[in-house]
């Protein structure tokens, strides 16, 4: 037998960060690695700051925010997951055999990657290596049992009759589908290698091999800034062919977003090198802005917005590949250089990654404010016209990831206690028939807040349906408004709505709630009912409160209404309400309905 080649499959969105990532075959050469002791097939995860001698004894998933710290785990069929949150940044290695994806193994490692460690789930992107694949896979019951007891649908993990009558699942796919529901894009997930049993000698399989098989280690870590300035200076990515870049908004936005505080210090060279880049880069003169920067960088290689600028140098040479590393590294940094994230959708344009350019340009938009009108007239966006996911963007200021989208925009993410929050929540869907079938959109938070946090206003229904080019648009529109009633780090979410056989989630929106304006305020805790109600459609929610709330102080009025904006003339709001929540529909398409709460009497 020869023996196998020595390699490591490696995720493309790892080479393209300079992340240590990969999945290691037989005897494939891997780096220095900490791994869980043992592995239990469970759902424990840890997170690992590197001060801590011995890897934990038991556990299933590692994550870790140490440069230079590879974290890993070993299998030989079941699913290894890495995750990579560049925001933090952050990494993560996760074992997820059967019983592990049956025990929630991945959706926990995602929830410490969000509490632990303030990740947003629909910014991280992941990677699933070789596994045993449904068409090897052969399980029993329980197992089949197990994977539907998480709400997935025999599609979701392939279900399928074996060639001994037994079922056979892929539990890669299962997994990717829990990461989706988790809210991690569906563009931001790839799926890499063969299946274990049947794809060559180059993988290990204990189906296969028995007592015989080793193990392979998928590992990730974040790599120390030396290797990530080493990686930056290989040459350009010799496939880009592409012309000249055209002026974009953003060279002026990098300079005039960042506070000063970030851009200048107390250093007048620092400040003077500073503004000559800048100059150069609105002038066209890249290569010379880039040898400034990179002599920045060597000074000070934590410094957000050089690398921001470096990655727009690099965009105005082509070196697009290049560009996103520099970009990625600069918003990892610092998170909240929303323009980082916007010159970021450039370079993937131009490397024709559009799925990747819309998930940063929404995350840009989203945290940015910026008008479509703006966007449309950058050139570096324009060849994302053709795309309807764009075409709709500019007509409706929503950019939608995928044909179906769920966005979660809250009024402002840094309140007072006592301040009114609007939470708006979209359900976008593009490209469908023309009169397809509405179904009623279920919306909840899959982890509702603590009782008590927020004081519920108001809340509304509206669904807004369009034609373009012989396919129909809708948008399902949610707002809730509410008062924030004690200080510290509101939590709500992560969203789930469930419509028809679909089930979409969004990330968890967290608010900073400040203590200022709260002395001498009081709220009528006899408005408030849990959270859990308070976040729901209330198309489908609305006509049980008089129930929870008791009847004699609910207001509940149907009526049909020509548009599906406004309340007709003949209801009127009554004063003093409590608590008010409104379902409206064009009168064709059925009765809207008025609820009000009133105080007691």
């Amino acid at each position: 037998m020869s023996s196998p080649p020595k390699s490591v499959l490696r995720p493309s969105w790892a080479v393209e960060a300079g992340v240590n990532a990969g999945f290691g075959l037989r005897d494939a050469v891997l780096p220095v690695m900490v791994t869980n002791q043992t592995q239990v097939h469970g759902a424990e995860v840890h997170l690992l700051d590197g001060s801590s001698p011995e890897p934990p004894l038991e556990g299933d998933g590692l994550w870790t925010v140490e440069p230079g710290l590879i974290v890993a785990v070993r299998t030989a069929d079941c699913v290894p997951v890495l995750l990579y949150g560049p925001a933090r940044p952050a990494v993560a290695a996760v074992h997820a055999g059967w019983r592990g994806t049956v025990a929630g193994i991945v959706p926990e490692a995602l929830r410490v990657g969000r509490d632990e460690l303030g990740l947003e789930t629909n910014g991280v992107l992941a990677a699933i290596g070789p596994a045993i694949g449904a068409c090897c896979f052969e399980v029993g019951d329980e197992v089949v049992h197990g994977l539907r007891q998480l709400g997935l649908r025999d599609e979701h993990f392939g279900l399928r009759k074996g060639p001994r009558g037994r079922p056979h699942v892929d539990i890669r796919a299962a997994n990717r589908e829990l990461l989706v529901r988790e809210g991690v894009p569906a563009s931001q997930i790839e799926v890499v290698g063969e299946c274990t049993y049947c794809g060559g000698e180059a993988y290990e399989s204990y189906r296969r091999d028995g007592k015989a098989s080793g193990r392979m280690h998928s590992f990730i870590g974040l790599p120390a800034w030396l290797a990530l300035l080493c990686f930056l200076l290989l040459p350009a990515c010799s496939g880009y062919s592409g012309g000249p870049v055209g002026d974009s908004i953003e060279s002026e936005r990098v300079s005039s977003q960042v506070p000063a505080s970030q851009v200048l210090t107390e250093d007048a060279g620092r400040a003077a090198a500073m503004s000559e880049i800048a100059e150069r880069i609105a002038g066209g003169d890249a290569e010379q802005a880039e040898r400034l920067l990179r002599d920045q960088l060597d000074a000070d290689p934590e410094d957000a917005h050089a690398w921001g600028q470096l990655a727009r140098a690099l965009h105005l040479q082509g070196r697009d590949t290049e560009a996103v590393v520099a970009g990625r590294i600069g918003l990892g940094l610092d998170p909240s250089l929303w323009a980082l994230a916007y010159n970021l959708a450039c370079h993937h344009v131009a490397l024709g990654q559009f799925d990747r350019a819309i998930a940063w340009l929404q995350r840009a938009i989203m945290a940015g404010g910026l008008e479509p009108k703006e966007v449309a007239a950058d050139p570096d966006l324009f060849p994302l016209r053709d795309d309807h996911r764009f075409a709709f963007y500019e007509n409706t200021g929503l950019l939608s990831r995928a044909e179906r989208d769920l966005l979660v925009i809250p009024s402002s993410r840094s309140v007072s206690v006592g301040d009114e929050v609007a939470l708006g929540v979209f359900l976008v869907a593009l490209n469908r028939p023309l009169m397809a079938e509405r179904l009623p959109a279920d919306l909840g938070l899959a982890r509702p807040p603590e009782a008590g946090l927020i004081e519920p206003i108001s809340r509304s229904e509206r669904l807004i349906v369009g034609e373009s080019g012989g396919r129909e648009y809708s948008q399902h529109v949610f707002d809730f408004r509410f008062r924030a009633t004690r200080p510290g780090l509101l939590d709500l979410g992560p969203l789930r709505i469930v419509q028809g056989d679909e089930v979409l989630y969004a990330p968890s929106t967290h608010l900073e709630v400040h203590a200022q304006g709260a002395e001498g305020l009081s709220y009528d805790q006899r408005a408030s009912f849990p959270p859990e109600e308070f976040f729901r459609s209330p198309s489908l929610v609305d006509e049980g409160l008089a129930d929870v709330l008791g009847a004699e102080r609910v207001r509940f009025e149907r009526f049909r209404a020509a548009g599906p904006e406004d309340l007709p003339d003949a209801v009127k709001l009554t004063d003093g309400a409590l608590f008010r929540s409104v379902s409206l529909r064009r009168g064709t398409e059925g009765y809207s309905h008025l609820l009000e709460l009133l105080p007691r009497l």
